[in-house]
């Protein structure tokens, strides 16, 4: 959620690439980039911007760099009219300078970071089947596979091998004459007809891998046309970054089938964070083939009733008139125009229906006795008991200890509380109040900190439940003292899970902790 925002703004600046041509000053018959002051704030933007994607949510990074990578990519083919050493050295550069800049802008994080968690390996377990695929993906692979069968058949400026495509299916019935006249006319080479053939076999093979798996083999057959539709003969920047957005989430939904980052749960994080990308990349390239396709369906519809019959002054309505626009009104190409937005709206509405049903019942998904419509995230606590093991915790108490520890308590002092088992009310007094604690949560703690050995955790863990459960006056302040503990927690959830006797030890007259709070349910001890 973080990251979100930064992913559009990486998205409007690669637009903004595309969009522009690069400005430069002439000195001495060579270019000097340094001097163009757009140019160096739009590639200082875009290495902030991608920069900052990896400490907010690092998956995102390789998916924006690439698109970034696209854009420049566009824009010197753009530039340049043709695929040459010069323009591939200006991408190769800029690429460089923008990924290390971006490293450099977070230099602090990079130098304390570290992950266990990094590499992938093959996918053995169950995949997709296509109606789930379908049915999460199915709104924007209408509208984009549209766009793409469209752009294959209608479009202008594409590559030879498009171009003699669209020729071969449009004349299939007569494939054999249409190739002789071909070949006598266009006198194509060897290396031509090897292109062709390669081609068509690579549509064949895209075929069977369908029939094997539905989900792969869609994918492959969509990135297929959008590889053919992207290298144009003629530059067309726009639509080659839209391509690239549409060929980028195809590839991720493809990529998740066969492979999983290493560590993930199952292949969880790996989908979800994937798709996550991909509906963000396909909105934007759906909201902006949309008007394309638009103009495609107004035009093929205009073409048929160009040929409506005029009436002149004086004609009378015949039979054979309303036959022939009745014929017309009917024709293929107005039939497919309705279809399709037909099954636009359909869609369109199946995909409101979620907003309409979840979110009811998200607003319902609270405890029963919570009815406040607030923005306070802490209101649900004056009225809710929580359940842990069918053992109840009155949330009103610890309310009023968060209230008074965020006035009260200044900085960042290490505050010690209970640790619970995964998904209870454990770690609630620093997520509520901000203040670091001893240990989080179990599994979460194991996956951020991965690096270090899996003892690390259970060792804090186990240092909690002596503090909490020793009655030795020595041993709980020389673990106090090793985690620099200020505050000590004692509330109704610590009385579940810890030693009645090691809890009574608080209140006993020492010069090591004093009661700073009390409520009919919390405690808090300063340490001294």
């Amino acid at each position: 959620m973080m990251a979100l925002p930064y992913t559009l703004l990486a998205l409007g600046l690669g637009l903004n690439v595309v969009r522009s041509s690069v400005r430069t000053v002439e000195t001495a018959g060579k270019s000097v980039w340094w001097r163009d002051p757009v140019e160096i704030l739009t590639l200082a933007l875009l290495a902030l911007t991608t920069g900052a994607l990896w400490p907010m949510n690092t998956w995102d990074f390789p998916t924006y760099s690439a698109l970034m990578v696209a854009a420049l990519c566009c824009r010197e083919y753009a530039r340049r009219g043709r695929v040459d050493l010069a323009g591939l050295w200006a991408v190769a550069w800029r690429t460089a300078l923008i990924v290390i800049a971006g490293r450099l802008f977070f230099l602090p994080f990079h130098q304390n970071y570290a992950s266990a968690y990094f590499g992938a390996e093959l996918w053995k377990g169950s995949r997709t089947p296509l109606w789930a695929y379908l049915l999460i993906h199915g709104f924007f692979l209408f509208v984009l596979t549209s766009y793409l069968i469209t752009e294959f058949f209608k479009g202008h400026g594409h590559n030879a091998l498009v171009r003699s495509l669209r020729l071969n299916l449009r004349s299939w019935r007569r494939h054999v004459r249409m190739q002789r006249l071909f070949d006598n006319l266009a006198h194509p080479s060897s290396a031509f007809h090897m292109l062709i053939d390669s081609g068509q076999l690579a549509l064949v093979l895209v075929l069977v891998i369908v029939v094997m798996n539905h989900v792969i083999g869609l994918t492959l057959a969509l990135v297929f046309l959008t590889a053919l539709l992207l290298f144009s003969e003629r530059p067309d920047p726009l639509r080659q970054f839209l391509l690239c957005m549409v060929g980028l989430g195809l590839v991720f939904t493809a990529l998740v089938e066969v492979v999983v980052l290493k560590g993930d749960i199952s292949r969880m994080n790996t989908v979800f964070k994937f798709y996550l990308q991909v509906w963000v990349l396909w909105a934007v390239a759906s909201a902006a083939a949309l008007p394309k396709l638009a103009t495609w369906l107004k035009s093929a519809s205009r073409q048929k009733r160009i040929s409506f019959p005029e009436l002149k002054e004086g004609s009378t309505w015949t039979p054979e008139l309303a036959r022939e626009i009745e014929n017309l009104r009917r024709s293929p190409v107005n039939g497919w125009s309705r279809r399709w937005w037909w099954g636009f709206g359909i869609l369109l509405a199946a995909c409101f229906l979620y907003p309409l049903t979840a979110a009811p019942v998200r607003v319902r998904d609270r405890f029963e006795t919570s009815t406040s419509t607030t923005i306070d995230g802490t209101a649900y606590m004056q009225t809710s008991v929580y359940l842990d093991d069918n053992r109840p915790v009155t949330l009103s108490w610890d309310q009023q200890a968060f209230k008074w520890l965020g006035q009260n308590v200044h900085g960042i002092p290490t505050i010690l509380e209970a640790n619970t088992p995964l998904y209870r009310w454990g770690s609630r007094v620093s997520i509520y109040t901000g203040l670091p604690t001893v240990i989080g949560w179990d599994w979460h703690q194991k996956q951020q900190r991965s690096i270090l050995p899996g003892q690390t955790i259970e060792h804090r863990i186990e240092d909690v439940r002596t503090i909490y459960n020793s009655t030795d006056l020595e041993q709980t302040k020389k673990l106090l003292n090793l985690y620099e503990v200020k505050y000590i927690y004692v509330g109704q959830l610590e009385r579940l899970y810890y030693d009645p006797n090691g809890l009574t030890k608080f209140d006993q007259p020492n010069d090591l902790w004093s009661l700073v709070y009390q409520n009919e349910q919390v405690k808090i001890y300063q340490v001294h």
